[in-house]
């Protein structure tokens, strides 16, 4: 596989439509590049959608065979756990977006930290 791959590439792999992988990337706060327009995927970026790609099919198999929890969980505590379990980090630190710019075009970073006293 040739990285950086494009949007309906990765879609085109993984067989699904261009909307729905976008729409999970959204919902779960997955890392990947930006270049104007168009979402991009380096190989760590493409990992990491692998392994919630994994997760999240394996959530949805436990709860079709009557082994997870009778409410389907909502996506922030999904995302959440998601990106817990991706970074290594406890679900009860928040998360911090920044951007970066580059002539290439722009990536979206997101970096954990400490939830803020003044939240409370």
């Amino acid at each position: 596989m040739e990285f950086p791959l494009t949007l309906p590439q990765a879609a085109r792999l993984l067989s699904c439509s261009e909307r729905w992988l976008r729409g999970f990337l959204r919902q779960h706060r997955l890392p990947h590049c930006r270049a104007g327009r168009r979402i991009l995927f380096f190989e760590p970026d493409w990992r990491a959608l692998e392994e919630a790609l994994r997760w999240h099919s394996d959530c949805g198999a436990e709860s079709a065979a009557g082994h997870g929890t009778s409410e389907v969980p909502s996506a922030v505590s999904v995302s959440t756990r998601l990106r817990a379990r991706l970074t290594g980090r406890s679900p009860g630190r928040s998360s911090r977006r920044a951007s970066a710019s580059s002539s290439s075009g722009r990536c979206t970073v997101i970096a954990l930290s400490a939830p803020s006293p003044m939240r409370r």
